[in-house]
């Protein structure tokens, strides 16, 4: 209970930005509950009042040693991300198949491991594929135009893809088919809306450079310049539809959920306290709870799981 009040007093003070008189008034009253129950306790220790202490202390262990964990692994990820020079070359030396492959990665930005660990021990990759980080934002719900981030990874003709799914922590995500199709109607707005902007870089950056040598230019100059300014924007127009229609191509031939199972393991000559928490306990919690695959809703017939250890 005293843990309770303080998260919720960290709550009103970061998120819900109570008046101070409403946080220190609530702080006051239940904290002053919590520690009468608390004292309780302790009075009554040796008839009993140590059994809920060691309840509150294995608990706290618990929660303890799954951060504990979680946080490793987040950090060796982070620390092992794959360059986009080094992805391009992974891709180009690797065959691609038809198909869509939807990587699930906990990382916001950079190319995950798993994804070269997936690479060199897969005889082919689809044809696109997009690393998908699904967050929980602090707000009730997220509206459907902000509800998906693109970014492109490495060059045009590579067909990848960086995408954040957002959500609410009131919201609760739809089938996997309602999610899939929604990603992938937002993606192909993207590649339009990136082809627009290009286009209209090029015609800002026209426009300067005219206003600058305009005096000094002829009539005949301008005008070739247009034209090939025109030229440009068509290709820029016509490269964003041929890779829509390549991406519908790809949808038609399936979608598959490409998605990490990793292990987390003590590195040699590691403690042994270091040993027991990392490869029993926190092993025994991420074998119990709930599969990945379950929480994100993911299909089982479309699912490949790619399995790497982790030495933390």
């Amino acid at each position: 209970m005293i843990v309770t009040t303080s998260f919720i007093t960290l709550i009103m003070i970061m998120i819900w930005q109570t008046p101070l008189p409403a946080i220190l008034a609530f702080l006051t009253v239940f904290g002053f509950i919590d520690m009468v129950y608390f004292s309780s306790v302790l009075f009554k220790f040796v008839q009993g009042g140590y059994l809920p202490l060691a309840f509150s202390v294995g608990l706290l262990f618990i929660m303890y040693t799954w951060h504990y964990g979680a946080t490793w692994r987040h950090n060796y990820e982070l620390q092992h991300q794959v360059s986009e020079s080094d992805v391009q070359d992974l891709v180009r030396w690797t065959a691609r198949i038809d198909g869509i492959s939807l990587l699930y990665t906990e990382l916001a930005s950079g190319i995950p491991c798993i994804f070269s660990h997936s690479v060199k021990n897969l005889p082919a990759l689809h044809a696109v594929v997009v690393f998908v980080c699904v967050k929980f934002l602090p707000v009730t719900t997220v509206m459907d135009k902000e509800r998906f981030l693109f970014c492109r990874v490495g060059e045009r003709d590579i067909h990848m893809f960086r995408c954040v799914a957002r959500y609410g922590y009131k919201e609760v995500r739809q089938d996997s088919d309602h999610f899939e199709l929604e990603l992938l109607q937002n993606l192909e707005e993207f590649i339009t809306q990136e082809a627009e902007e290009s286009r209209g870089g090029q015609s800002k950056m026209f426009r300067t450079n005219t206003e600058i040598v305009v005096d000094n230019a002829s009539h005949d100059t301008i005008t070739t310049s247009l034209h090939g300014m025109g030229h440009a924007s068509h290709i820029l127009m016509q490269e964003s539809m041929e890779e829509i229609a390549f991406l519908r191509r790809c949808k038609a031939a399936g979608v598959v959920y490409l998605l990490g199972n990793s292990e987390v393991k003590a590195r040699e000559g590691a403690s042994n306290v270091k040993k027991v928490v990392v490869d029993y306990v926190y092993d025994t919690l991420r074998r119990n709870c709930r599969r990945p695959s379950v929480a994100l809703i993911i299909p089982h017939e479309r699912l490949l799981e790619v399995g790497m250890v982790y030495d933390v």
